[in-house]
């Protein structure tokens, strides 16, 4: 007894389910790939190779926040990313240095961070800066003088916003 069928028989690559249950391990392989080579040339920019000696400093750190308090140290600014500019009016000093340094940190991620130059413009308070681009994310922002006796920190959020202001951290 033979059995006969109406249709005619198809090559099995001319199916969709067989397709289907090779594509599926092969996506799989393919995304482990992916990720196994970002995890070999992409470094985590949150381990410290000086984590003890960078804890043992963190009061160092909290003494230049203590100072700009007793100084009353405010600062508030903005990026003009159109002329690639970045003002700073700084209240709170009596005697105004010619330069500052504003340090953007990206949270995670080292090789992102930009430091700018502010230099002091007529005016009691007043700097102005070049900022090349900068890309989108959290941004922390961080003023100090040239001998970084003070420090003033805020959090940028870009795109977002332009203005910022920054006053002493307060534990």
């Amino acid at each position: 007894m033979s059995i006969s069928y109406d249709r005619d028989e198809l090559p099995w690559y001319k199916y969709f389910w067989p397709w289907f249950f090779i594509g599926l391990p092969l996506l799989t392989v393919l995304g482990g790939i992916h990720y196994m080579y970002l995890a070999v040339h992409d470094s985590d920019g949150l381990v410290a190779d000086d984590y003890y000696k960078r804890g043992l400093a963190i009061n160092q750190v909290l003494e230049k926040d203590q100072r700009a308090d007793d100084l009353g140290l405010m600062a508030t600014g903005y990026f003009d990313f159109d002329r690639k500019l970045v003002h700073l009016h700084l209240t709170g000093l009596k005697r105004w240095p010619a330069s500052m340094t504003l340090a953007l940190l990206h949270p995670t991620r080292a090789h992102r961070d930009h430091k700018i130059m502010l230099h002091k413009q007529p005016g009691n308070g007043e700097y102005l800066g070049v900022i090349s681009s900068v890309s989108a994310g959290n941004w922390h922002l961080m003023l100090q003088p040239p001998d970084r006796d003070w420090r003033l920190t805020t959090r940028f959020r870009w795109p977002g916003g332009m203005h910022w202001s920054m006053k002493p951290v307060k534990e």
